[in-house]
Parts: structure tokens; sequence; C-alpha cells
């Protein structure tokens, strides 16, 4: 390569760096955060991308989400119609769905044994005993119908405090809950690939002496769960648990009768991830965790968007 060549080289480099640059000033926090998680997806993809099964189609997912990011943005900025910034608001959302439905080709690939057993040590270790065995003595048709409808609580949750926010036009509370709920979803999806666990309801079939269905409330339920949430190892750390404290959070802090509504659902909620035998303790106290580091993560990066605007007025 001659020094003309090098200088061309190293002006397209400049070109694509400050394009970058730009691209990350005008955007905001919670559409780079989800690029920079779908960045980790589709960098895994390609490090085993001789051992996944349809890789190129997973590379072509996640290269079209990230377009999709930009694409939002730039015609929402164009337009300025509500219907597009509809969409550039509510899309971080619409990505969660893509990016789990393809965990499962990345699943037992950095981690390949499963961490049930490991998992249960630890509950009966710090509890001494299986929590949802221990709970099986509580089940009546009543609790389970009460118990899986606050499990599937768990998919309005957020969708419920955004629309209240989205609605009273309080953009920076509706961006700053949107930020904080999928960073949570995202931390528990890496948590899903570094530790794959299928929860108790497998696990622990052969020694569960009540059977959980029965009744169309509860079999309903169990059936969504089942198509919805179609990986088997998605235990370890509980998203339920995550993002009911994130939205439990935010609307403490942003909505305070929201807050004391979805209060005592979220509560129910926590306790039917145990009941229902979807989790074991430990998950949920993996999902605290994850929730809070969600919500520290998000306020921190709404500080550095906040000051790198700042400095750009100036």
């Amino acid at each position: 390569m001659d020094i003309r060549e090098s200088i061309t080289y190293l002006a397209k480099e400049g070109e694509l760096i400050a394009r970058a640059r730009r691209w990350l000033g005008q955007s905001r926090p919670v559409e780079i955060s989800s690029a920079f998680f779908i960045l980790i997806f589709l960098s895994l993809t390609l490090l085993y991308m001789n051992v996944i099964p349809s890789s190129q189609l997973l590379l072509a997912r996640y290269i079209g989400l990230l377009l999709l990011i930009v694409l939002a943005r730039r015609t929402a900025e164009q337009i300025e119609k509500r219907g597009w910034i509809l969409f550039r608001d509510f899309l971080p959302i619409l990505l969660i769905f893509e990016v789990y439905d393809g965990l499962g080709y990345l699943l037992h690939l950095i981690n390949p044994s499963d961490a049930d057993p490991v998992l249960m040590r630890i509950d009966r270790l710090l509890f001494k005993m299986d929590a949802s065995l221990w709970l099986e003595h509580y089940t009546s048709p009543f609790l389970n119908d009460l118990m899986h409808l606050a499990y599937f609580s768990f998919y309005f949750l957020p969708i419920l405090l955004g629309i209240v926010l989205w609605a009273k036009e309080r953009r920076g509370a509706f961006n700053r809950l949107v930020l904080g709920a999928t960073g949570a979803f995202y931390l528990c999806f890496i948590g899903y690939i570094l530790v794959p666990a299928a929860g108790p309801r497998y696990a622990l079939a052969q020694i569960y002496q009540a059977p959980l269905g029965g009744t169309p409330i509860t079999d309903f339920v169990r059936g969504f769960v089942a198509s919805a949430e179609s990986l088997q190892w998605d235990c370890f750390p509980s998203g339920h648990t995550a993002v009911a404290l994130v939205v439990l959070w935010y609307a403490f802090r942003e909505e305070r009768a929201v807050f004391y509504l979805l209060l005592p659902i979220a509560t129910l909620l926590l306790i039917s991830t145990v009941y229902c035998r979807y989790h074991y303790v430990i998950d949920l106290v993996a999902g605290a965790a994850v929730a809070a580091i969600s919500v520290l993560l998000a306020d921190w990066f709404e500080f550095l968007s906040f000051e790198h605007q700042n400095r750009g007025k100036k």
C-alpha cells in the first residue's frame, strides 16, 4: 500500500468514525443500548458460526434489527408524524421479541452443561429445601388460577406503565422506563446463555405429587407460556422478577398512583414464579440483582447522554 492509498484508507476510516460519533450523539440512550446488546449477540453468532444451524439467517436477523434502529430514528426525525414517533418510541420493546426468538441458537455454546443441579444445590444450601416442592402442600384450584394469572400479568406490566407515561406525553420518563426494562431483558438473555437452566418444572417433574393443571385459566396460561416462551433453558436469572422490579421502580419514581396499583400484582407475580414451578428461589435473587444493575446503568447512561448533549450545545 503506497502513501496515496494509505491516505485514502485513513480518510475513509475517519469518515466512518465521524459518522458513528454523529449517530451516537443523535441517538437516544435506549437505541444505543439496544444496538450494543444486539452487537453482542451478533458477535457470538460470528464466533460460533460453524456450529450454529442457519447461522447466516441469524446474522441477517441481527443486522436487520440494527438497520431498523437507524431507519426508525432517521424517519421519525425527518417526517415527524405521530405514527413514526410512536414506532420509534416502542421499537426497542419490539426488538426484545426478535432477539429472544433467536436465543435458542446461542444456548449451550459457551456453557454446554445444564445448570439445574447447581441451582438446586444453591437453593437447598441457602433455604434448606426446594421451595416449589414446599409450596406444593398449599396448591388448590383457586391458588393455581390466581398464581398463573399473576404470572401472566408480566406481559402487561411494562406495557401498562409505558402507555400511561406515553399518553401523558412524559417522554423522558417513558424513555427511562424503556431503557431500564430493555436493559434488564438483555442482561437476562446473557444469563440464559451463560447459565442455561430449564427450571424446576422440568428438573423436578418426577417428584411433584400435585399437578398444577386442570382448570381452564391455569391450562390457558401454561399453554400460552409454553408457546410464547419457547426457550426451555431460560430460567436463570428470572426475567419476570427483573422486569417486574424495574417497572415497580419507575412507577414509584414517575407515576405513584400506578405504583400502588401494580405493587400487589407484582408481589403475587414474584411468588408465582416459584409456585408455578418456573423458577428456583436463587433465580429471583439473581433477577433482583439484574433489576438493580439495569436501573443503575440506565441512570448512568442517561447522565452521560445529557452531559454529551450539553457539551454539544456549548
